[in-house]
């Protein structure tokens, strides 16, 4: 199914939600699986979460995933890219040291 049409069954609500958590700057999903990743990357002060949302009859929250060793620029979740069964999660703002 097209995208308008699965969230259209229900309303996408993340269970600590707070101001400022960006939720929703990013989507994918896995439509036939009705599995949609929706990032919030000002969640944790910018470290950023990515929430996973199973809908099919309604729509329930699977999980949240954050980095654990996130700065608070990270902005993880802040894109969002699906390939099969692979999430790739950006985190444009991170450090990373080599």
């Amino acid at each position: 199914c097209e995208i308008a049409a699965c969230l259209s069954i229900g309303e996408l609500k993340v269970s600590d939600a707070k101001e400022g958590d960006l939720f929703g700057q990013s989507i994918a999903s896995h439509t036939i699986d009705f599995l949609f990743y929706i990032g919030a990357p000002g969640r944790n002060g910018g470290r950023g979460a990515v929430y996973s949302f199973r809908c099919d009859v309604d729509c329930s929250e699977l999980s949240k995933f954050s980095p654990a060793n996130g700065s608070p620029t990270d902005s993880f979740g802040s894109k969002l890219k699906l390939s099969g069964n692979l999430l790739v999660v950006g985190a444009p703002l991170s450090l990373i040291h080599i």
